[in-house]
């Protein structure tokens, strides 16, 4: 069983970057791996400040359940010089799905968010 991290496409991480440095914030990353099934069905959450928690967990209507926690290798990186942040994420974690589609949010503080591409809206599929 191979623990390779799944990175975002180019695409997803630069949607989501906007001031890193200034308000440190959190990032939200939500993965579709059935086209069928309308919204994600995972996601990554964590904060953005040095030390801050994340936690994977299953999604559905794009709500998280945080009592259905993902068991599975789960990185966050940030370069607050570049102003860039990134999850890396175990392909086992989404039962290797053949693809795979993100979608991005990112917060500086209540009410300032922003989502990439589009709210509720994914990248488009990428081979897994």
């Amino acid at each position: 069983m191979s623990t390779e991290p799944s990175e975002l496409p180019t695409s997803a991480q630069a949607g989501a970057t906007s001031q890193i440095r200034k308000d440190r914030g959190s990032l939200s990353v939500y993965f579709d791996t059935r086209g069928g099934d309308p919204g994600p069905e995972y996601a990554v959450h964590g904060g953005l400040a040095k030390g801050s928690d994340y936690l994977g967990f299953k999604v559905e209507d794009w709500k998280g359940n945080e009592s259905q926690v993902l068991d599975c290798s789960i990185r966050k990186g940030v370069d607050y010089r570049k102003d860039t942040a990134r999850y890396s994420v175990a392909r086992k974690c989404f039962n290797r799905p053949g693809r795979i589609r993100v979608a991005v949010r990112a917060s500086t503080k209540p009410g300032n968010t922003d989502w990439a591409p589009q709210v509720h809206r994914f990248y488009d599929w990428v081979r897994h």
